[in-house]
């Protein structure tokens, strides 16, 4: 009995890994892909910040190893280490949140652009025929806001 009372003050965070998660960000972060739960507000703050990765690109989902976890925060936090329990997934399928974009519109807008550009540029031509090369209809992009400039 003595055993687990003392087990029971040795452990002080505990970390429950996610299966999975969209993250938002160009950086993975412990906090993305990791429950952090204990009585050391600090330490869990520390440990929320600590970068596990970069985002993989949109579409491209990645894994990351409990194993991975466990030696960064080793060589990051040495003193925590032996606070911590494990529970949860042994690894993390992240992936980068994303948005659709329809280009239905932009592409309908695009195609009047150039036949008005090309009835300036080339007047003697009475009838222009501008038809779309592919079916480009919508594009995945990275979470956040989407802005266009003209070139």
């Amino acid at each position: 009995m003595v055993s687990c009372i003392a087990m029971a003050h040795s452990t002080e965070l505990q970390i429950i890994l996610k299966a999975r998660t969209a993250i938002q960000s160009d950086v993975v972060l412990l906090r993305d892909i990791a429950e952090i739960a204990g009585s050391d507000a600090p330490t869990i703050e520390r440990l929320g910040e600590l970068k596990i990765g970069m985002t993989p690109p949109v579409g491209y989902p990645d894994r990351i190893l409990k194993e991975k976890v466990e030696r960064l925060i080793r060589r990051r936090f040495p003193a925590a280490t032996r606070k911590i329990s494990w529970s949860g997934a042994d690894e993390t399928i992240v992936k980068a949140s994303a948005q659709r974009l329809e280009l239905r519109e932009a592409v309908g807008q695009a195609r009047q652009r150039l036949e008005r550009s090309l009835r300036t540029q080339f007047p003697d031509i009475v009838e222009w025929n501008v038809q779309e090369v592919g079916n480009l209809t919508a594009v995945e992009l990275p979470a956040g806001p989407v802005a266009a400039r003209r070139s």
